[in-house]
């Protein structure tokens, strides 16, 4: 059994993640001028659009948080949710990742474009799971809940 007062639980990590998230973007923020003056390029996408994939987890975690008591209070198994968490959150990065090594191999204007489109659905997918969450009539749904809770 697990002591809450000791070592990292989910509510630790999910402020560390929301600490690290927004204390990234303040300094990109401060150095703005700086980061676009950075060369090659893809180093300011990824300074940039780093702090987007760090709130992504930290909104995963939030929901895989949730996902857990809602099945612990049902009396279900909560053995596949941590895999779940972890493998949405290894495709969206694979994904990203990859479209960088790309705009780094070659620059390709609709990649960047595609790029941006892809951090907002990721977004979205997270603020409409916080939403569902928060919310009393469950209206909104989002690429975690519908991996993680049951229909």
């Amino acid at each position: 059994m697990r002591v809450p007062e000791y070592g990292w639980t989910t509510q630790k990590v999910f402020h560390f993640l929301n600490f690290l998230v927004n204390g990234v973007r303040a300094l990109v923020f401060v150095f703005r001028r700086s980061v676009q003056n950075l060369h090659p390029e893809i180093v300011q996408h990824i300074l940039l659009d780093m702090p987007s994939l760090a709130l992504f987890t930290t909104y995963a975690l939030l929901i895989l948080f949730w996902a857990e008591i809602y099945y612990q209070a049902r009396a279900v198994s909560t053995d596949r949710l941590r895999p779940s968490f972890f493998t949405t959150n290894a495709v969206v990065y694979t994904i990203q990742i990859a479209m960088w090594l790309i705009l780094w191999w070659k620059y390709i204007p609709l990649l960047v474009i595609l790029s941006k489109m892809f951090f907002a659905a990721c977004e979205r997918s997270h603020s409409a799971s916080y939403s569902w969450l928060s919310s009393e009539n469950n209206s909104c749904c989002g690429m975690m809940k519908m991996i993680l809770l049951p229909r």
